[in-house]
């Protein structure tokens, strides 16, 4: 079974990661912590013998992108 990890990464720094078997559930997970300008990098893991989560595969990349608000967003 297909497992999510949602990372949130503010400046950097890692605030907050999420795991679920659903992908919008993981989506929304982290979108409920996430603030402007935050990066959220969701990957498919499989949980190894030791309980740790680890990397499935060198392509396990579903989705990256940052949140953004009208404010951070420049008009010319």
């Amino acid at each position: 079974m297909v497992v999510y990890r949602a990372t949130v990464n503010r400046g950097g720094e890692v605030v907050a990661v999420f795991h679920d078997h659903d992908l919008t559930r993981a989506n929304n997970a982290a979108r409920s912590v996430v603030l402007s300008g935050d990066a959220v990098t969701i990957t498919t893991v499989i949980e190894a013998v030791d309980g740790l989560w680890e990397d499935g595969s060198d392509e396990n990349l579903v989705m990256r992108y940052r949140i953004a608000t009208p404010s951070d967003i420049g008009y010319d």
